[in-house]
């Protein structure tokens, strides 16, 4: 009789066309759980899934290290995506450079742990 929430949001978002935005939000969500483990553990201090539009995933970094370090590991980021989500959910990841992190993700980080803007 009852259905689980994790049952219902995908049959409702087809019903009321925005499959293409929870994906885009699972997406992006999966890139904030996968970064720590995959770039280093203060990955989403310099990094954070920026948009996931037409199977493209970008990502944005605070600066040219941290450019590097997702470049380096773009297809295991791609791969892991992929395989929980399907194959070619990520066709290609973008990278671009960002000034600062976005509002949500400073909300929740101590004053001190965050990257300094200079």
């Amino acid at each position: 009789m009852w259905d689980s929430i994790q049952n219902l949001v995908p049959k409702v978002a087809g019903k009321y066309s925005f499959t293409r935005t929870l994906k885009a939000i699972e997406v992006c969500q999966e890139y904030r759980s996968l970064a720590p483990r995959l770039l280093k553990t203060d990955a989403l201090n310099h990094t954070f899934a920026k948009s996931y539009e037409k199977n493209v995933l970008t990502i944005g970094v605070l600066n040219s290290v941290w450019a590097q370090k997702v470049q380096m590991n773009r297809h295991l980021i791609q791969d892991e995506i992929n395989k929980k989500y399907g194959p070619r959910v990520i066709a290609n990841i973008r990278i671009e450079m960002a000034e600062t992190l976005p509002g949500d993700l400073l909300s929740g980080m101590p004053e001190e742990a965050r990257p300094s803007s200079t």
